[in-house]
């Protein structure tokens, strides 16, 4: 037998579907049967719930993380579903009514049914101590006087006043201007209700019998679009703000993902505002077309014919323009501008507006967590698997925190234990909970977050000048709130000051009546920033970037599966999933914009702050921008940017005019234009011409306005008061421990090596190029020159070259986005130590590529005319064997190049974190260099009396390379002869010159049997001929009257280098925390 099922509120809010299968799913997941939309049905999982015919009855199963609630009741396992019966997906989620079609019954079309059956609003969660049995449903509400109430679906439109005893029904939207009159039960004031002065809420003794009509004078014209789209014959009616088109299962117009291959997944949108709709191209991939021309923007008047992609589908939109009555706004105690978006908050935490998600009967005993296992289970990043504890004393309720990492919060304030009487609150992330007589009732803020400003001021310690001047503000839930002003006037200080990112040097910052620097770790998560200069990597594909931004905020343990799905989610919202696959270098300014906000997203903040999001946008991308930000506020964020464009200034609920530091104007638009006298907003910064060196008189003048105390005075929180100056509490950070991090951080940057191939090749191209030309410019037949001590040079300064260079900008380059993770979850160590991890990969490979090809191609020997030098002191055979090769062991020559190319990479990470940016880095690495070169004993010893300058070679890590290089080649005593008879270690040049003579390296036997007679007359070399003996300074060795200078072999350069790296770590993550106070 067939069933359907009516939607009653959600996003597909008025449709009908049917289905025959004996079985199907519910969920946000594409894949389901019935789907609901990703971006909006947010308490609707991605497999929500599985619905199965068995034995002629339909039964419904859960699989949800929010809850699935028949009649009201929570579903605890399988239940049959009866006729009506009303299923609501989350609490205050998308509600659809079950019925069974009779054999051959028609469905009606959506949109020719003048009228539905209603079902009055469930509540979402049943009273203490009345809940019925397990999987029993109780009676589904009946409908009363459908023709008095609207359908379920239907939005109410500007100038819908409801009428005394209208019930408003599940998916009813309140528009701009609708205010709740007396005998409307269970209405909740939705976004734009504002409550006007003196009219007695529903719930209040006065609301039973004070008068439903809105006075005449009380009400305004405004224009209501409703647009038709023709598609394949078929007319689908939409009355709503936004429609979106493409191949996404859950968009409004949505094509088939195997045949429609010329329509994208985001492919278009249609955008009302004002009365005018205009219609966008998402940067499809073949384009939108309106009678045969490509268009990215155009403005509706109704008959177009659109075409998705040349060849593609076509649609036909037609336009019907409606004027309607509405309420004009009342006195601005929250008032909005165009959407509206609030209703004033009162009680504490609470406000009218902030939905109930549940109510649990008090046990003695209960905890709170994500775990199931939790007497109170709450699925957020916010809340620990356990979290707190609840224990009845009496009268009282204990509340204590269960060692969480985002504390417990009383009256604004953290704490470890407490005991609350009955009315009191505490809060949890997110949550508020509220203690009753028999319940605890819990309440969701994420989509009703409010901030608290309280003169806020920020000075110059050396000027003296304020950058902020004690502003105060109060930014409502879900407002779009635009910071306007001239140059270098405080905005982006403001916004970084609102936020926790600069604080603010005086002053408070509430985040829901909690104190945001105070308790900044345990709240920060709920806030997203997006700063002026990108947050991402642009060497990543937008996929990847928001693979490895999720795998590093959302909780530790969530499953691998979520967070794809998570990332779905923000790339449709967004529209970037055509686009998932480009890297983000390939992207328009708009585009990476959009990522950055993606990533934000991630985490689902309350509240996002952008810093100048459309700097550098043509006209057209600032304002698809704009919109995009106006949508934010429509899902429940709050939003608020810094902007200097005034184009589309008419989508803000709120501006706020900055002028040197001080707050000018907090109101809306048209508030604005009557406070300056101007009618064009752009005209408002002739005024602050006009004032300019008076600006002050701004500031009072605003202050002392109706418009102050109506947005800002008379709402500011009372908690405002205490708690402005106590220290910050510390508290754990949410997300992977270090170990996971620096994982997680090195394979990131793996990845982004690998993609930058050119600048990678050039990296390791280097090191080849630096050994041919040691090769080819350190000869063999000048003596005098010693050319093995110069090769040890060359090679050990390009070791510590490779390491500097290729580190020095690696810090100084992701400043932004380093302060932005830092912010969140990013611990100092994990990201030095990812960088240090991959960059030694690095340097391994070039300085072994380097003394590979030195090593196999100088080999051989020559004979030559002893030096004058030699003959001089009597030496007749020192100079007669000339060494082409490198001396010493392969291996051991490799790890000290290697340790000395860390030493470079150490110095070029502590370079990059003191630096302000990459070009002063690059201009830091000379000068660590030249002083290494100077120092390195290369160029004269220091005298035993010269303590500094001994000081500073002992300091140089080039000084200890080179003199292990010169250890590594030394003879030892039992190398000076070997079965043959003939010398197997001779002096060359200076007493670091050796090379085992073996048969097979001897063309000439002759070679070695010239040396033997000679071998008595070797003398020890004078001072003036030696670099020096043992390497560094050390005193000579002691020798006998032997046949050759023995000097020290040992490994002290090995274990000095080593040091060096270490120290040099050290220093680089003590900078980085420096950099983290100095912002702080």
């Amino acid at each position: 037998m067939p069933c359907q099922f009516t939607i009653l509120r959600g996003s597909r809010v008025g449709s009908t579907l049917r289905f025959d299968q004996p079985t199907f799913r519910i969920g946000r997941d594409p894949r389901c049967e019935f789907t609901f939309d990703p971006n909006i049905d947010l308490t609707v999982s991605g497999h929500h719930a599985t619905i199965s015919l068995v034995n002629g009855v339909y039964q419904l199963q859960d699989f949800s993380t929010n809850g699935t609630f028949a009649n009201g009741q929570q579903v605890r396992g399988p239940i049959v579903l009866t006729e009506n019966t009303v299923l609501e997906l989350g609490h205050g989620g998308p509600q659809i009514r079950f019925a069974l079609v009779q054999a051959h019954a028609p469905i009606p079309h959506p949109q020719a049914q003048p009228q539905r059956p209603q079902v009055s609003p469930l509540p979402v969660t049943g009273q203490p101590g009345q809940s019925p049995p397990p999987h029993q449903i109780a009676p589904s509400a009946q409908p009363s006087s459908p023709q008095t109430r609207p359908t379920p679906g239907m939005t109410p439109q500007p100038g819908m006043t409801p009428q005394p005893g209208m019930t408003p029904q599940p998916g009813m939207t309140p528009q701009p201007g609708m205010t709740p009159q007396p005998g409307m039960p269970g209405m909740t004031p939705q976004p734009g209700m504002t409550p006007q002065p003196g009219t007695p809420q529903p719930g209040t003794p006065q609301a039973t019998s004070a008068q439903a009509e809105p006075s005449p004078e009380a009400t305004q014209t405004v224009s209501q679009v409703a647009i038709t789209i023709e598609k394949a014959g078929r007319q689908l009616e939409f009355k709503k703000q936004l429609v979106r088109i493409g191949r996404d299962p859950n968009a409004d117009i949505a094509f088939d993902p195997n045949t429609d291959l010329l329509v994208s997944f985001n492919h278009a949108k249609i955008v009302v505002v004002d009365g005018l709709a205009t219609l966008y191209d998402l940067e499809s991939t073949n384009g939108t077309y309106i009678n045969g021309e490509q268009i990215a923007r155009r403005d509706l008047v109704g008959g177009e014919t659109v075409e998705l992609g040349r060849g593609g589908p076509q649609l036909r939109i037609m336009l019907e323009t409606s004027q309607v009555a509405a309420p004009k706004a009342g006195k601005a105690t929250a008032s909005q501008t165009v959407f509206g978006a609030v209703a004033p908050v009162a009680d504490l935490s609470l406000g009218d507006d902030v939905p109930k998600i549940g109510e649990y009967p008090i046990k003695p005993t209960m905890t709170i967590g994500r775990s199931d296992s939790c007497d109170i289970v709450l699925d957020s990043m916010y809340v620990s698997s356990k979290h707190a504890r609840l224990d009845q004393q009496g009268g009282d309720l204990q509340v204590s925190d269960a060692g969480s990492a985002n504390g417990v919060f009383v009256g604004g304030e953290k704490v470890t234990s407490t005991a609350i009487s009955i009315g009191g609150e505490f809060t949890i992330g997110p949550f508020v909970f509220k203690y009753g007589p028999s319940a605890i009732a819990v309440y969701d803020t994420r989509t009703s977050t409010w901030v608290d400003a309280f003169e806020l001021t920020r000075t110059d310690a050396k000027t003296k000048r304020n950058f902020l001047d004690q502003i105060s503000l109060k930014i409502q839930p879900r407002e779009f709130v635009c910071i306007l002003g001239p140059s270098g006037c405080g905005k982006s200080t403001l916004l970084k000051s609102l936020n926790g990112y600069t604080r603010a040097d005086d002053g408070t910052v509430l985040l829901n009546n909690i104190n945001f620097y105070n308790n900044y770790e345990q709240v920060k998560h709920q806030v997203g920033y997006v700063p002026q200069d990108d947050i991402i990597h642009p060497q990543l594909t937008i996929q990847r970037t928001l693979h490895y931004a999720a795998k590093l905020r959302l909780p530790p343990g969530t499953p691998k599966a979520k967070r794809q799905e998570r990332i779905q989610d923000v790339l449709s919202m967004l529209e970037l999933y055509d686009h998932r696959n480009k890297p983000v270098y390939k992207l328009s300014g708009g585009q990476r914009k959009r990522v950055s906000i993606a990533v934000e997203l991630l985490t689902e903040p309350a509240i996002i702050y952008l810093d100048e999001p459309t700097s550098g946008l043509d006209p057209n991308l600032e304002e698809k921008m704009m919109i995009l930000l106006r949508d934010l506020t429509l899902r429940g964020k709050t939003v608020v940017t810094v902007t200097h464009t005034l184009d589309n200034i008419h989508l803000a609920d709120k501006v706020t005019f900055l002028v040197d530091g001080k707050l000018a104007f907090f109101g809306d638009a048209d508030q604005a234009r009557s406070f300056f006298g101007v009618e064009k907003l752009p005209d408002v910064y002739k005024r602050f011409e006009e004032r300019r060196g008076n600006t002050d008189s701004l500031k009072e003048d605003f202050k002392a306005s109706q418009i102050y105390a109506d947005n800002i005075a008379n709402q500011l929180s009372p908690e405002l008061a205490a708690g402005a100056t106590k220290p910050p509490k510390k508290g754990k950070r949410i997300g992977p421990g270090p170990f996971k991090q620096f994982w997680v951080l090195t394979q990131r940057y793996v990845e982004i090596i690998t993609r930058d191939v050119k600048n990678t090749m050039i990296l390791l191209i280097q090191a080849p190029l630096v050994a041919l030309f040691v090769v080819l410019a350190v000869r063999s037949d000048q003596a005098s020159l010693g050319p093995t001590s110069t090769m040890f040079l060359i090679m050990s300064l390009s070791a510590l070259w490779f390491g500097c260079s290729n580190a020095a900008r690696e810090i100084t380059k992701e400043e932004a986005i380093y302060a932005r993770e830092r912010m969140v979850n990013m611990r100092v160590i994990p990201y030095v130590l990812s960088k240090f991890f991959v960059l030694q990969f690095l340097a391994l490979i070039q300085v072994s590529m380097m003394l590979t090809i030195v090593y196999f191609l100088r080999s051989g020997f020559t004979l030559s005319e002893p030096p004058g030098p030699c003959v001089q002191y009597g030496i007749k055979a020192c100079g007669m064997l000339i060494l082409d090769g490198v001396p010493g062991s392969f291996f051991e020559h490799l790890g000290n190049l290697y340790l000395t190319a860390l030493n470079g990479v150490g110095l070029g990470l502590l370079v990059s974190a003191i630096a302000g940016n990459s070009d002063k880095a690059m201009s830091l690495v000379p000068l660590i260099l030249i002083p290494q070169v100077l120092f390195s004993g290369s160029f004269g010893i220091p005298k035993a009396d010269e303590h500094i300058k001994r000081g500073v070679g002992y300091a140089m890590a080039l000084n200890w390379s080179l003199d292990q290089s010169k250890r590594i080649s030394m003879c030892t005593p039992e190398q000076e002869s070997g079965p043959d008879g003939c010398t197997t270690c001779i002096h060359a040049y200076d007493g670091f010159k050796h090379k085992r003579l073996k048969k097979e390296d001897q063309p000439d036997d002759a070679r070695c049997k010239a040396l033997l007679p000679v071998m008595s007359s070797l003398v020890d070399f004078p001072e003036t001929l030696m670099v020096v003996e043992d390497g560094l300074y050390t005193l000579p060795s002691d020798h006998d009257d032997g046949p050759a200078r023995r000097a020290h072999k040992s490994y002290l350069g090995f274990i000095v280098q080593g040091a060096m790296v270490l120290l040099m770590l050290i220093l680089v993550c003590i900078f980085m925390r420096l950099k983290d106070r100095h912002n702080r």
